[in-house]
């Protein structure tokens, strides 16, 4: 990466962006201060954009999306069309016209969404009078029978079940009578009377028991049945103009998502240019533009600057100093494109230390393989995953971006287990042929000593980086001291060695013995050298640090080398428990075959198989590849890459 400034003319900034924009690889920065320049001050400008793209998603949401029921197999077959692209009708060309566009149907749909409110709650009022007039039709009462008259009243209407014995209490005394008949819902239909001069004697008493009382408008007909039709036909009238108006917010919400996609996109690319512009410094007549680009872009940059400014920019372009921060650029290409998201799951690594992609892509593939070797299933794998490579659109929740990658990766997955399938003789399940190298059942110990040398020599490659790393950010004594470092490695092959003699000797006397005590003798010295590293860094680096922050610091070290390195290599045996598991899988099926046939056992064992096992693989080589590997040189709080682009504008 290398930094540049671009000095232009004032006039010529908005030109200038835009065309960095859309060459996309320029990574703007304002972490720089220049004497004599001020920082371009363009909050109100930003705010209006962001105003106008929220008041955009505000009418969007508003809008009630399509109800498309669809089986889990039509989605899978959507995923895999072309996505139709709609051509907007307008062109927008300025902003006032975006505004006045956006404001007219947002207008606009208020006033359908209150007439579609004010329509539902006509259509609930009329179907809750078609409830009361059916009960009164049904017990042969008419409208104009219930209400207040010159000697009596009558009131019909809706209590809950266990309140009218209580009301029964509130009559004693008087001349009020009722008839309670049952209704739904834990109701009945009351039909009370009484002498009028009684009548408010029982409001009281009703409104605490939440009597709901019938009442009916004056233009339906006093005869029952006249007026449930009357109100059958108003209701037909209101579900159809619902339905107009239902329609007409379907086509104006398709009309303006079609409208506004590229309105949106035209709107966070003039954002984008505000916030990149909000990075820079300006003079009276200049404007200073720095930031970090990669150097094969140099020649391009400085091509199109001068193009869009006449001759008149000024570039200069420098070499990152030590120390500074600088935005990580790695360009993963072809397959380990896929793997960035294992990279990027830990963060961004620093500048100066190796791009880790490729090293994951590598180690995740083989474990999975070593794990779930088997030439079906992985066929099966391998399967699945070209498949969801050509995915066109999102499926589950993720992108169809993010589905193609995770189907590149199984793919790889699958090409791994099925290698793996013929060094171990697996064929869904089954020993269909002759190993060609071993097999995980037969030969267990020889499957656990593979697992541990390949998890030997997966810790001592994450040394090796990790030294690397160290010396790449100008770090030669953590290199050298850090229980990672040389002296990590040192220790860890001289401990190999002890290991290996103790396992023939069983005896720890062996540590002693004339051939094992020189590696005795170094396992110590590093540890000692490791204790004291911390205190052996302060002294060269010429720091005062208390002496018990730093032994305590070097214990804290030893300690972690002398537990971690024997823990990381052991937990690499889970490469052979995993493989041998997959051959219980097969003697299981054998078992039920008895039970439910041979196919049927074999069939629903290789399905639960490549769903657990599949999923438990992947989870166990991730967390070898993260715990064990990754932690002996990662180092990380890097700055992300993230260059200013643009697409739509213009």
């Amino acid at each position: 990466m290398e930094k540049v400034y671009i000095v232009v003319p004032i006039r010529f900034e908005d030109k200038v962006l835009e065309e960095i924009g859309k060459l996309g690889f320029l990574h703007i920065s304002g972490e720089y201060t220049v004497a004599g320049t001020q920082r371009v001050e363009n909050v109100e400008v930003c705010e209006n954009y962001l105003k106008l793209y929220e008041r955009i998603n505000q009418v969007l949401s508003s809008l009630p999306r399509p109800e498309v029921k669809k089986s889990l197999i039509d989605s899978i077959r959507e995923a895999f069309k072309t996505p139709e692209k709609k051509e907007p009708s307008i062109r927008v060309k300025s902003l006032s016209e975006i505004e006045k566009y956006v404001e007219t149907v947002g207008a606009r749909l208020d006033l359908l969404l209150s007439r579609l409110d004010e329509v539902n709650n006509a259509i609930n009022s009329l179907l809750e009078l078609r409830r009361k007039l059916e009960y009164m039709k049904k017990y042969g009462l008419r409208l104009d029978q219930v209400g207040r008259f010159r000697h009596i009243f009558v009131k019909a209407g809706f209590m809950h079940t266990s309140l009218v014995p209580r009301l029964k209490k509130y009559i004693i005394g008087t001349k009020i009578v009722y008839t309670a008949i049952p209704a739904e819902e834990m109701q009945v239909f009351l039909v009370i009377t009484g002498p009028v001069d009684e009548e408010e004697f029982i409001k009281e008493p009703l409104m605490l028991l939440n009597f709901e009382e019938f009442t009916f408008p004056e233009e339906v007909s006093r005869d029952p049945a006249e007026a449930l039709a009357q109100v059958e036909e108003m209701i037909e009238e209101k579900t159809e103009e619902k339905k107009k108006i239902e329609e007409e917010i379907r086509r104006l919400g398709e009309n303006f998502r079609v409208e506004t996609e590229p309105i949106r996109s035209y709107i966070l690319d003039l954002l984008s240019i505000e916030r990149a512009r909000s990075n820079l410094r300006r003079t009276k007549t200049m404007s200073i533009i720095y930031g970090w680009i990669p150097e094969a872009k140099r020649d391009l940059l400085k091509e199109k600057i001068m193009e869009v400014t006449d001759g008149v920019a000024y570039m200069s372009f420098e070499k990152p100093e030590p120390g500074e921060r600088v935005p990580v650029y790695f360009e993963n290409k072809g397959l380990f494109k896929c793997f960035e998201v294992f990279t990027n799951i830990l963060g961004t690594p620093s500048y100066t230390e190796l791009n880790p992609t490729p090293f994951f892509a590598i180690l995740f593939v083989t474990m999975f393989g070593m794990m779930f070797g088997d030439v079906g299933e992985g066929a099966v794998i391998l399967g699945l995953g070209l498949l969801f490579s050509r995915l066109k659109k999102g499926l589950l929740s993720f992108s169809a971006n993010t589905m193609r990658k995770i189907g590149v990766i199984y793919a790889l997955c699958g090409l791994s287990s099925i290698f793996f399938g013929f060094l171990y003789g697996e064929f869904f399940l089954t020993e269909a042929f002759h190993p060609l190298f071993l097999s995980p059942m037969h030969d267990m110990w020889m499957m656990m000593k593979i697992a541990l040398v390949f998890g030997i020599f997966q810790i001592v490659l994450a040394i090796i980086l990790n030294i690397t790393n160290r010396l790449l950010s100008r770090e030669p004594l953590k290199a050298i001291f850090d229980w990672r470092g040389i002296l990590g490695l040192i220790y860890y092959g001289a401990g190999i060695i002890l290991a290996l003699k103790f396992i023939e000797s069983m005896s720890l006397s062996v540590f002693i013995s004339p051939d094992a005590l020189p590696f005795t003798i170094i396992v110590l010295l590093c540890l000692a050298l490791i204790f004291l590293s911390p205190l052996i860094e302060s002294m060269l680096k010429k720091e005062r640090a208390p002496l018990s922050e730093r032994l305590m610091e070097g214990f804290s070290e030893g300690l972690e080398a002398f537990i971690a390195f024997i823990a990381n290599s052991i937990s690499y045996v889970r490469l052979a428990a995993f493989a041998l598991a997959h051959g219980v899988f097969g003697m299981l099926a054998s078992i039920f075959a008895s039970s439910i046939g041979s196919f049927s056992s074999l069939l629903l064992m290789n399905i639960l198989v490549i769903i657990l096992e599949g999923f438990a693989s992947t989870i166990q080589s991730m967390r070898l590849m993260y715990y064990e590997f990754s932690t002996k040189f990662y180092i990380g709080g890097g700055v992300r890459y993230r260059p200013f682009k643009i697409h739509r504008l213009g």
